[in-house]
């Protein structure tokens, strides 16, 4: 995805960084001055798709905890794709994902809050160039219950310059007059904050955009700072929210399995990993030679996997599993001495070379100790 980023000098760094920008402390505060809880709330639930080291949902979390004297359970899930950045965030949210999150899959409609600050940039889709902003919007707005409370965190031309469109989105996709914007606390990024609730729709229908959005579209628009000390009154309520039924991504880093293996659930993960394999072994087809079986079937049998799958000992368990690999070996022949050539001051073997190759094949056997966890080569 950062690969085809637009150039220059920011840019460049933007890939470096792989569109990473922590928020600012001043700007999270301000934020937090804010919020508040919806009254009996038990439950609520955070979401950020770019969660970097989680500190910001970690310290919205610690000041949610703060604000009723009742006891109240919150939950926070994020999705990074930078590998020592995810380690970090496991370390403070309930849930991380690891890997790209336009790739993200989750159930819609449970966060009680989406804190929203994607990548800044372009990127291909297709043959056009559209802003990151945008993917990231379109995969990732509906985890948002509604009634729930976006904060969004964008820069400023996003709207009047790079994609207009976006300004029409968010207009349709929040409550008319509930919408504050206010300047971020560093103008670095030329940020803005926009916070307000996601609309209710009974009865599912679009409705029309709120017009007071359009000064996103006015380049000499001004807004206000964000409010520097806790307010008698919340602006924004956070709702109930419920955990996701599905938060996945569809591939396994060595950061996740660094992760599990170092956490509280290593053990029911190697459980429930070696049940899973058993499994997958029970339900294979078994093959049966119609003879006798020679040396030389042995790398026929493992390049088709047939020899791959769990195997017992008195002691242990394995999981095994066999490679061939083709080897070409090339060597010149000895070269012949031509009489008839010498004689005529001809070697015979200029503008000719001849070349031997022969096949062969390397196998190679790995077996998986179950029970330790050991890998092994078996000769």
């Amino acid at each position: 995805m950062f690969g085809s980023l637009s150039a220059g000098a920011r840019q460049d760094h933007n890939k470096r960084a792989r569109g990473y920008y922590r928020t600012d402390d001043q700007t999270t505060q301000g934020i937090c001055h804010v919020l508040g809880l919806r009254a009996h709330t038990q439950h609520i639930t955070l979401f950020d798709p770019c969660c970097g080291e989680g500190i910001v949902l970690s310290d919205l979390q610690n000041y949610l905890t703060t604000c009723t004297d009742d006891q109240i359970s919150i939950n926070s899930y994020g999705m990074e794709i930078d590998g020592q950045r995810y380690l970090a965030s496991c370390e403070k949210l309930t849930q991380v994902l690891h890997g790209d999150a336009l790739y993200g899959i989750a159930s819609s409609a449970w966060a009680s809050l989406l804190f929203f600050n994607p990548p800044y940039g372009y990127t291909k889709r297709g043959i056009k160039n559209v802003r990151l902003e945008q993917l990231f919007w379109e995969q990732h707005a509906n985890r948002l219950m509604p009634g729930g409370v976006l904060c969004a965190i964008l820069p400023v031309y996003l709207f009047y310059r790079d994609a207009p469109i976006m300004a029409d989105w968010l207009a349709r996709y929040l409550e008319p007059g509930q919408t504050r914007i206010y300047r971020a606390r560093t103008d670095q990024f030329q940020q803005i904050v926009i916070l307000g609730y996601r609309r209710i729709s009974k009865d599912g229908l679009v409705r029309e955009p709120d017009p007071a959005l359009r000064i996103l579209l006015d380049p000499d628009a001004t807004y206000p700072d964000l409010p520097s000390d806790y307010l008698d009154t919340p602006l924004y309520e956070i709702p109930e929210g419920r955990n996701p039924e599905v938060f996945r991504i569809h591939a396994l880093s060595k950061e996740t399995v660094q992760h599990m293996l170092e956490g509280k659930s290593a053990k029911a993960f190697f459980q429930e990993f070696k049940m899973f394999l058993v499994t997958e072994h029970a339900t294979q087809q078994k093959l049966r030679s119609v003879g006798p079986l020679r040396e030389g079937h042995i790398p026929a049998l493992l390049a088709s996997g047939g020899l791959d799958g769990i195997v017992a000992d008195n002691n242990n368990q394995y999981l095994v599993r066999g490679t061939v690999k083709t080897v070409l070996d090339t060597r010149e022949p000895a070269k012949e001495k031509n009489p008839d050539t010498e004689e005529n001051g001809d070697s015979g073997s200029k503008n000719h070379k001849v070349t031997i190759t022969t096949r062969r094949h390397e196998t190679r056997i790995m077996a998986w100790d179950m029970d330790t966890y050991e890998l092994l080569e078996v000769v």
